[in-house]
């Protein structure tokens, strides 16, 4: 602004020095010193106003200096209570988080106290579990055998019933069925055999027979079993060594001496020795007690349905005398009579 008015006021002065030495008439003088006075007011004029607004801008500085002042120290005042109130906020804040990290901490080791204690419990309640589970398999394993038992019971009884009414081949189908629940049961294989042996399957007796002493060798009722019904079937090749090798065993019943010459008997009758059969048969009579006692604890059903097919002759004869001797059906005297007189 300050340069503004002295670039005026220089342009004046040369004005006036230009008007002092040129050479102009006094009318053309004239009319350019007005002309030139309404310029100077002009430039006058120019100058106030720019004096005027010169102040103003001043006074408006002055007032924007004042005014900047005092929101300069508000907006500090303003800072300083706010960086106060954060400052203070911060410090609640730090302790809250201490006091939070604390809680924290606590909190988690407890909840670790928690999780081994859950784990404890867990691994007993998982043994208690399994304890538990073993003891219901053991309860179901129980109680199927106790029904597969039962079954086999009832059929071991329907059998027992059919063969009592000689329905031999309907018993067979309830034997099969029976086995495979208990391929090994004793009571099942007797009754399979004997039901084998009225049907006429020899054969297919033996086999059984020869199954359960496998089974249970020390059982004297399967050898026994088994030395008959290869006896009846003619098998006098396996008899012998089997009767030798286990004569021990047959030895140890009461009544050895009586089945072994039932059995010795029954051989000479297959093998068609007469002379044989006599002596053997005389030598047990002689043996035995005067009187009707039972001497042999035999069934002897399966013989006498077997003799029950074959010629009456001296031979079939007399193995009936010995066996009605042994069962306490004869006299042992009579019968002795009655073998002398046969000769």
């Amino acid at each position: 602004m300050r340069h503004l008015i002295m670039i005026n006021f220089l342009f004046v002065q040369m004005l006036v020095i230009s008007l002092a030495f040129t050479p102009i008439d006094a009318q053309a003088q004239s009319k350019e010193n007005k002309a030139l006075q309404i310029k100077i007011q002009r430039i006058e004029d120019n100058v106030s106003e720019i004096r005027r607004d010169q102040l103003n801008y001043k006074i408006e500085k002055d007032l924007l200096k004042e005014t900047f002042s005092s929101n300069y120290q508000t907006i500090n005042i303003v800072l300083a209570i706010v960086l106060g109130i954060f400052s203070i906020i911060g410090f609640l804040g730090i302790r809250d988080i201490g006091a939070l990290r604390k809680e924290f901490v606590s909190e988690l080791e407890r909840l670790n106290g928690l999780r081994k204690d859950f784990q404890i419990k867990a691994t007993r309640i998982g043994e208690e579990q399994e304890k538990v589970k073993a003891e219901y398999i053991e309860i179901i394993k129980t109680n199927e055998e106790q029904n597969k038992r039962i079954k086999i019971l009832e059929l071991q009884e329907k059998i027992s019933s059919l063969i009592k009414s000689n329905n031999y081949r309907r018993a067979l189908e309830y034997s099969a069925v029976a086995l495979d629940l208990s391929p090994d049961d004793p009571v099942l294989l007797e009754q399979k055999a004997i039901c084998l042996w009225r049907t006429n399957d020899l054969a297919g007796a033996a086999a059984i027979y020869t199954k359960m002493f496998n089974i249970d060798p020390a059982e004297t009722g399967n050898l026994t079993n088994l030395l008959e019904v290869l006896l009846i079937s003619n098998r006098i090749a396996e008899y012998e060594p089997l009767v030798k090798k286990h004569a021990q065993q047959l030895e140890v019943r009461p009544d050895a001496a009586y089945l072994i010459s039932y059995f010795e008997a029954l051989k000479y009758y297959q093998l068609d020795e007469l002379a044989k059969m006599k002596s053997a048969v005389k030598e047990t009579l002689e043996r035995c007690s005067p009187g009707t006692s039972k001497r042999l604890e035999w069934n002897f059903s399966d013989v006498n349905r077997y003799l029950a097919n074959k010629p009456e002759d001296e031979k079939k004869a007399l193995l009936l005398l010995l066996i009605n001797v042994l069962q306490g059906k004869a006299d042992r005297d009579d019968t002795l009579k009655k073998l002398s007189a046969s000769h």
